[in-house]
């Protein structure tokens, strides 16, 4: 599989580090419901026992759900990195599926206050968790 931008972004970060469908069960929530602009608060990267968490200004992202659409933009400013991608997304329960438009996909989580969306990913021995607030 693919990289997601995610794993790029927590791959770009170790190396920058190393080197110096609605849910009828649950029937509030809805893809509409959930529109809006969500603002990275932090990501957590792990590889084998390291683990580092960072957080804005050393990285910003926005996360933008419009329908069944999303749009994702991550930056690491120290480093000149700035990655984007889209696609669609469907929501099952409180578990958010977004495949890209290139065929990478991810999951994630949404809290029970419908404010923070937490998105997983593994990519080449990472795990990377990055979680978005809509303000």
């Amino acid at each position: 599989m693919k990289k997601g931008v995610i794993g790029l972004v927590a791959l770009v970060l170790i190396l920058a580090t190393s080197c110096g469908k609605d849910n009828p069960t649950n029937p509030t929530t809805t893809s509409s419901s959930l529109a809006g602009t969500y603002t990275l608060e932090s990501m957590t990267i792990q590889r084998g026992t390291t683990t580092i968490t960072v957080r804005p200004p050393d990285l910003s992202g926005t996360l933008v759900l419009t329908g069944n659409r999303y749009s994702l933009t991550l930056t690491v400013p120290s480093e000149g990195f700035k990655e984007s991608e889209g696609g669609s997304y469907t929501l099952s329960g409180s578990t958010i599926t977004f495949r890209s438009d290139g065929g990478d996909s991810s999951t994630g989580n949404l809290s029970t206050d419908r404010r923070t969306i937490t998105i997983s990913d593994v990519s080449e021995g990472i795990r990377s968790t990055a979680m978005f607030v809509r303000k």
